[in-house]
């Protein structure tokens, strides 16, 4: 059995570990957990259905949603699987949660 993976795997499967830094980007500490799981879950979704079109484009084969909808699933777990063991323990989430989106407004 040979195994052969493509460029767009490996770039989503980069993409995937890297979601859960881009949600810590544009969300705030304050921002309910449920919100950044959605949100991931959303770019999981994007990341997934993109790179079958591109592999369909590129291969010239009829779009497989399938495949789309199983990339997505399978990317959303690796970006939990990867944020929850590797970005929370050595404290990357914290520190792109304290450097990322800040509010305009400021309490009094």
């Amino acid at each position: 059995m040979i195994l052969r993976v493509s460029l767009i795997q490996v770039l989503t499967l980069l993409v995937n570990t890297l979601l859960p830094l881009v949600v810590g980007l544009v969300t705030t500490r304050l921002t309910n957990s449920r919100y950044q799981a959605l949100l991931l879950a959303a770019l999981s979704a994007v990341t997934g259905f993109v790179s079958e079109w591109i592999h369909a484009l590129n291969a010239n084969i009829t779009y497989n949603l399938s495949t789309a909808i199983f990339t997505w699933i399978t990317g959303f777990v690796v970006a939990v699987a990867v944020h929850y063991g590797l970005w929370v323990p050595t404290g990357t989430t914290n520190a792109v949660l304290r450097s990322g989106f800040k509010p305009k407004h400021e309490a009094k």
